[in-house]
C-alpha cells in the first residue's frame, strides 16, 4: 500500500489509448468493474486476461467520506461461461461503503498501464436514480473577458452605437458605414427592435404600480385589487309627456326613442320623426333618450294631455307640501258633468304636476317652473262628487314622491278684481321615463384560434388535432358607452332620478348565435362556465371587452363572430334642460292621425363624467380605512345598521349574557314611530355577514321615553288665547305642519341619546307671535316622581339608548302630554 499512485486526472475527447490496450500482450490494465448486490465484492475487468498471482496486498482503496479505510480480504479469479465475456477478479471486502466516490488501484504489479491501473466507483451506483450514472468530464473553454457594454442605452442611437462598438471588438474589419449595406440595414433594425422593446419594458413597470401608472385600465385594475370600484360615470333620466289630440298605440317600446331638438331633422304633419330622417342632421346636433323600465305596447291617450286637479268647488286651493294624495277631475267636458269616464290612469303610471299660471296674475308667463314634479301612482280609485255630480278619480303616490312644495289648485288676482283664477296647477299623464343613450349593433371579428399538435395512441393512430382560442381582443366602434344604473322594479320617481355612478353598469350584451354573453363588472367571481365579459374604458373613452380565462369566465369558442348590443351616450352632457327634449322618433312604420306635442317639464338629471384617474388614485388608499367589514365594538353595529336608507338612527350596546357577549342594536326609522318586523328583520340579516365570532345578536325596537312637558305662557294684548294655544299646539306637535315643516316632537327631529333642552323649548315657543313669556313649569319622564333636575340643570338627560317622545294625543296619554297654562291677551 506504500507504493499507492493516482495518475494525474486528464480528459479527452477521443480515447484512442484504450483501443490499444485491448489484446495487448504486453501491457494490461483495469477497464470496468461490477458491484455485488450486497456491496461486500467487486468484480474487476482488465483490458487483457486476468494477472496471476494477484494477493489483496496488490489492491488499494481510498476515498470515503463517512466509512473510510476499506480493505480487500480475499482475490479470486470468477470464471465466465460465454465465451463473449472475459474472466473477472473477485475482490471481497471487509466492510460497504457510503454514498461518495471511492478510488481502487492496483499496486506493484508490472505490465499495468499508468493510467489505467485506477478506477473512480460508488458503491450505490446500483441504487435507483435519475441521474446518468455516467460522468462527463469536458475540457472546459477559457473563460473570455466580458466586452465593456453600456447597459445604460435606452434608445435607438444608443443602441446602434452599442452595437457599432460590440462589431468592433468581434468583426474589426467591418467597417462599412453605407446605409445600403446589409450589415447596417441590420444594424438599424436591431437598434430598432432594442428601442421598441426598451420603451415596452419601460411601460410595463409604469403600469405595474398603483403611484406611476397612466392608463385609465391600469389604474382601475390595480384600485379593484384594493377593492375600489372606479366608476366610468352614469348618463342621464328624464320625464317626457305626449301631449295628443287623438289616441294612439305603439306597439312595442323599442320602436320609438326621443331626442332633443334639432332644426334639421324633419317631422310629419302629425310632429312624427322617421329614423331616415336623423341622417340629414349630425349626430352632435341632437341627445337620443330611450324609454326605461316599460316594456310591451305603450298607449298615449288624449284626456291625458292635461288633466285638473279637482278642488271640490271650492277657492285658493293647494296640495300642501308632503302631500302623496290628490283627486282628478275624470270628465273632457267640465261643461257636462254626464260625460262618460275617460281616465286610464293605472297604478304604476307616472304623473306631471305642473304649475301653468301665476297665481295672482293667471298668466301663463308667471307660473313657477320649479313647481313642477314628477311621482308614481301607488293606488288609483274612481271616485264621484255627487254634490256638483262630476266623476273623480282619486290618486295615491308614495312616500318617497311626497310633494317638495305646496301645489296651488285655485286661487284669486288681487284687488281690485279679485276674480277666481282655477286650474293654477294641472297634472299631465302620457310620461314616458327616459335615459341618455341611443342603442347600436356591431359584428364584432371571429375568434382566432391555433391547432395544439396531436399525440400518438396505443395503436399508433394519431389523435384528433384539437384548436385553442387565443385572446380575444376586441373594441366597440362607438363611444362613449352608456353606463346605467339598473331599473329596480316599482321604483318610486324619485327613486328613479337618484343614480350612485358606482352602480351602474356598462349597456353592452354580446350574443354569439347560441348563448348570450353578460358585462360584469370584473371576472373574480365568475366561474369556468359563465359567459361574462368585462367593458374596460381607456383613455381616449373607447370600450375594450376583455374575457374569461376558462378559470375565471369562460372563454370564447374559436370561430365565434358575436354580436354586440349596446348604447352610446353617457355623462353630464345628458343633463339637458327643461323643454329640450320635443321630438318623438319612430324606427319603422308610421302613425297617421294623431297631432302630438313632446316635452320633458323637468330638466334630465343623474348623469355624471368618468371618475378622475388623479382622483381615484387619491381617495381609493383611503376608502380601505373608511370601509367597514366586520364589526368588533358596538359602535361598528351602530354604523353598519345605518346603511339602510330607511333608519335614521341606530344605537348599539355589547352585554354579557352569562354564556356568551350579545350585541344589542336598536333601530329608529324614518318619518315614523313604530317599527315593522320586516324592517327588524332586515337589518338583522343585513348585520349577520358582519357579526364578530362569539357576538350574539338581537335587532329590537328603539327605546322610547314618554315625557311630560309644562308651559306657562303670558300672551301679548290684543292676540287671542285660543289661537295662541293652537299655535302652541302645532308647533309642539309630532307631525309635518301646513308649511311643510316638522313639529317640535316629530320623530325625525330626535335621535338617540338627544337631550331635551329647555332652551330649545323656549326658543320654539317665543318663535309664535303674539307671546310676551314662556315659562316650562314642569320637563320630566312621564308617570316618574315629580322632578326638578331638568329644570335646575336646564336639560332632560336620555340614555344613549333611549329617544324622547311626546304625540299629546289624548287617545294615547302613555305616549306623552304637553300641558298649557296660558294668561292674558284676549
Amino acid at each position: 500500500m506504500s507504493n499507492l499512485a493516482i495518475p494525474g486526472a486528464i480528459t479527452c475527447g477521443v480515447d484512442q489509448r484504450r483501443q490499444r490496450l485491448f489484446n495487448n500482450p504486453d501491457w494490461n490494465g483495469l477497464d470496468y468493474l461490477d458491484i455485488a448486490e450486497d456491496q461486500l465484492s467487486l468484480c474487476l475487468h482488465f483490458f487483457g486476461a486476468v494477472p496471476e498471482g494477484l494477493t489483496p496486498d496488490n489492491f488499494g482503496i481510498t476515498g470515503g467520506r463517512r466509512i473510510c479505510d476499506i480493505q480487500v480480504i480475499d482475490v479470486a479469479i470468477d470464471p465466465s461461461h460465454d465465451e463473449e465475456i472475459d474472466d473477472c477478479l473477485r475482490l471481497t471486502l471487509n466492510r460497504r461503503g457510503d454514498f461518495s466516490t471511492y478510488t481502487l488501484c492496483l499496486v506493484d504489479l508490472p505490465g499495468i498501464d499508468p493510467r489505467f491501473c485506477c478506477l473512480d466507483f460508488s458503491f450505490k451506483i446500483n441504487c435507483p436514480s435519475d441521474l446518468d450514472c455516467g460522468a462527463s468530464l469536458p475540457c472546459p473553454p477559457m473563460a473570455q473577458p466580458s466586452p465593456d457594454l453600456n447597459y445604460l442605452a435606452k434608445d435607438y442611437a444608443a443602441f446602434q452605437q452599442l452595437i457599432y462598438d460590440r462589431l468592433a471588438l468581434t468583426l474589426p474589419d467591418w467597417r462599412e458605414r453605407h446605409a445600403t449595406d446589409i450589415g447596417m440595414m441590420l444594424v438599424d433594425l436591431l437598434a430598432y427592435a432594442g428601442d421598441y422593446l426598451s420603451y415596452y419594458q419601460d411601460a410595463v413597470a409604469t403600469e405595474a404600480y398603483l403611484d406611476t401608472a397612466r392608463q385609465r385600465i391600469s389604474v382601475r385594475r390595480h384600485l379593484r385589487l384594493i377593492d375600489y370600484a372606479m366608476h366610468e360615470g352614469c348618463n342621464a333620466r328624464a320625464f317626457v309627456t305626449v301631449a295628443t289630440d287623438s289616441d294612439f298605440t305603439i306597439d312595442r317600446e323599442s320602436d320609438f326613442f326621443f331626442i332633443t331638438g334639432a332644426d334639421a331633422v324633419e317631422t310629419d304633419a302629425g310632429g312624427f320623426a322617421r329614423l331616415e330622417a336623423l341622417a340629414a342632421a349630425p349626430a352632435t346636433d341632437y341627445a337620443v333618450f330611450e324609454p326605461i323600465g316599460i316594456t310591451g305596447p305603450v298607449t298615449f291617450h288624449a284626456a291625458h294631455s292635461r288633466i285638473a286637479l279637482h278642488d271640490w268647488g271650492d277657492s285658493d286651493c293647494c296640495l300642501p307640501r308632503g302631500a302623496t294624495s290628490a283627486t282628478l277631475v275624470d270628465h273632457g267636458d267640465e261643461s257636462d258633468a254626464a260625460a262618460p269616464p275617460h281616465l286610464s290612469l293605472q297604478p304604476g303610471d307616472y304623473l306631471i304636476f305642473e304649475e301653468v299660471l301665476g297665481p295672482l296674475t293667471g298668466n301663463p308667463a308667471d307660473a313657477d317652473p320649479d313647481h313642477r314634479q314628477v311621482v308614481r301612482l301607488t293606488s288609483v280609485q274612481p271616485g264621484h262628487d255627487a254634490l256638483l255630480n262630476m266623476a273623480t278619480l282619486d290618486i295615491t303616490w308614495s312616500v318617497e314622491d311626497a310633494l317638495r312644495f305646496p301645489l296651488c289648485i285655485s286661487s284669486h288676482r288681487p284687488t281690485p278684481d279679485c276674480d277666481p283664477v282655477r286650474d293654477v296647477s294641472i297634472a299631465r299623464g302620457n310620461v314616458i321615463p327616459v335615459d341618455h343613450g341611443q342603442s347600436l349593433n356591431q359584428q364584432l371579428k371571429p375568434v382566432e384560434g391555433i391547432d395544439l399538435p396531436g399525440e400518438c395512441a396505443c395503436d399508433a393512430a394519431v389523435i384528433e388535432i384539437s384548436r385553442r382560442a387565443l385572446r380575444y381582443d376586441v373594441a366597440l366602434d362607438h363611444a362613449p358607452i352608456t353606463y346605467a344604473v339598473p331599473v329596480a322594479a316599482g321604483a318610486s320617481a324619485a327613486a328613479l332620478g337618484a343614480q350612485d355612478p358606482r352602480l351602474a353598469v356598462p349597456a353592452v350584451a354580446l350574443a354569439d348565435g347560441r348563448w348570450e354573453w353578460q358585462a360584469r363588472r370584473d371576472l373574480i367571481g365568475s366561474d369556468d362556465d359563465d359567459r361574462h365579459f368585462v367593458v374596460e374604458i381607456d383613455d381616449e373613452g373607447v370600450a375594450h371587452l376583455r374575457f374569461g380565462d376558462g378559470m375565471h369566465g369562460r372563454s370564447p369558442d374559436v370561430g365565434a363572430a358575436p354580436i354586440a348590443r349596446y348604447r352610446t351616450g353617457s355623462g353630464s352632457t345628458g343633463n339637458v334642460g327643461r323643454d329640450a327634449i320635443t321630438r318623438l322618433v319612430l324606427r319603422s312604420g308610421t302613425i297617421d292621425g294623431p297631432m302630438i306635442t313632446v316635452r320633458n317639464p323637468l330638466a334630465a338629471s343623474g348623469g355624471s363624467d368618468p371618475e378622475p384617474v388623479a382622483e381615484a388614485r387619491l381617495i381609493a388608499p383611503g376608502m380601505i380605512k373608511a370601509q367597514r367589514e366586520r364589526a368588533i365594538i358596538a359602535d361598528d353595529y351602530a354604523e353598519l345598521a345605518l346603511r339602510d336608507t330607511r333608519l335614521q338612527g341606530a344605537a348599539a350596546s355589547l352585554r354579557w349574557s352569562g354564556s356568551w357577549h350579545e350585541a344589542r342594536v336598536a333601530i329608529d326609522p324614518a318619518s315614523r314611530e313604530d317599527c315593522p318586523p320586516s324592517l327588524l328583520n332586515a337589518v338583522d340579516s343585513a348585520l349577520q355577514r358582519y357579526r364578530r365570532i362569539g357576538h350574539d345578536l338581537a335587532v329590537v325596537p328603539a327605546q322610547i321615553v314618554p315625557l311630560r312637558l309644562a308651559l306657562h305662557v303670558c300672551v301679548l294684548p290684543h292676540y287671542n288665547r285660543a289661537q295662541i294655544r293652537s299655535a302652541l299646539l302645532d308647533s309642539f306637535s309630532n307631525r309635518r305642519r301646513v308649511d311643510g315643516s316638522n313639529g317640535f316632537f316629530h320623530p325625525d327631529n330626535w335621535r338617540f341619546g338627544d337631550d331635551v333642552a329647555l332652551s330649545r323649548i323656549v326658543a320654539q315657543a317665543m318663535a309664535i307671535d303674539g307671546i310676551e313669556t314662556v315659562y316650562v313649569t314642569a320637563l320630566q319622564r312621564l308617570n316618574a316622581p315629580d322632578d326638578r333636575t331638568a329644570l335646575d340643570t336646564g336639560r332632560l338627560i336620555l340614555r344613549p339608548g333611549e329617544i324622547a317622545q311626546l304625540d299629546n294625543d289624548p287617545d294615547f296619554p302613555e305616549n306623552g302630554q304637553l300641558v298649557l297654562d296660558i294668561g292674558g291677551g284676549r
